[in-house]
């Protein structure tokens, strides 16, 4: 896996990137279940979008489904009446879609809201672009901004409508992918954070393993995660939760 070398790119250099504790506790994981090992160095990466992960299979992703019904009748209907499609596809989000591949995590920030800014990186016709989501958890969804609508060669094909669906497109992979497997995990981080289910809150010891029970919302509609240590239940909530996959390892 290459690393990229984020001075390269202005996108990246105009954002303001602080050393974390981001890349300190990875080893080896496979976020997005990438085939041919492509899980190193904490990036999260996935070549297909996850199209046939068990929760964004065609059965169930809208957008997945969608176009493959669309392809499916105007290949039919192209086989008994010629070449010539009897569909005209205003939208243009809609045909992208299957372009949009190999999504990363590159990074994510801590801002001066104590909200995550959640910075990605994905492939459009086979050109790799950045993007970010500001203040990820926070009140309301956030917007995506990105390099790519700024791109001469794309940039006039992306209006505010086909912004709006791909920074949704985005926001459903990363937040579904936030969300951890049932299992045993060991703590790889020191002095990591949990509260029992009165809020008091336990720093946690390095090697300590626990059983991931589930994940729930709170009343303010934000996750966070149930686990087990010792007979004991636990959550991880806040930011700490959009951390689970790089500070436990799956055992």
């Amino acid at each position: 896996m290459k690393i990229l070398k984020f001075n390269r790119y202005s996108f990246l250099n105009d954002c303001r990137l602080l050393e974390s504790e981001f890349l300190q506790y990875q080893f080896g994981l496979e976020p997005m279940g990438t085939m041919g090992g492509g899980g190193n160095y904490a990036f999260s990466q996935d070549p297909s979008l996850s199209y046939s992960n068990y929760q964004d299979s065609p059965f169930t992703d809208f957008y997945a489904r969608q176009s493959g019904l669309v392809a499916n009748l105007d290949q039919a209907a192209k086989s008994a009446h010629g070449q010539m499609s009897i569909f005209k596809n205003d939208n243009s989000f809609l045909e992208d879609v299957g372009e949009y591949k190999k999504l990363k995590i590159l990074r994510i920030f801590e801002n001066n809201n104590l909200k995550l800014d959640v910075y990605i990186s994905f492939e459009y016709y086979d050109n790799e672009f950045f993007g970010v989501f500001k203040n990820f958890n926070g009140v309301s969804k956030p917007k995506f901004v990105s390099e790519l609508y700024h791109d001469p060669n794309y940039k006039f094909r992306f209006d505010s409508e086909y912004k709006l669906r791909l920074g949704n497109f985005f926001y459903k992979k990363l937040e579904k992918w936030f969300i951890p497997n049932k299992g045993l995990y060991k703590n790889m981080k020191n002095e990591n954070r949990v509260k029992d289910t009165m809020g008091k809150l336990y720093e946690m010891q390095s090697n300590q393993v626990v059983e991931v029970l589930g994940y729930n919302m709170n009343s303010d509609n934000k996750p966070y995660i149930i686990l087990k240590c010792k007979d004991k239940t636990y959550h991880i909530e806040g930011n700490d939760y959009y951390y689970f996959k790089w500070r436990f390892e799956k055992v």
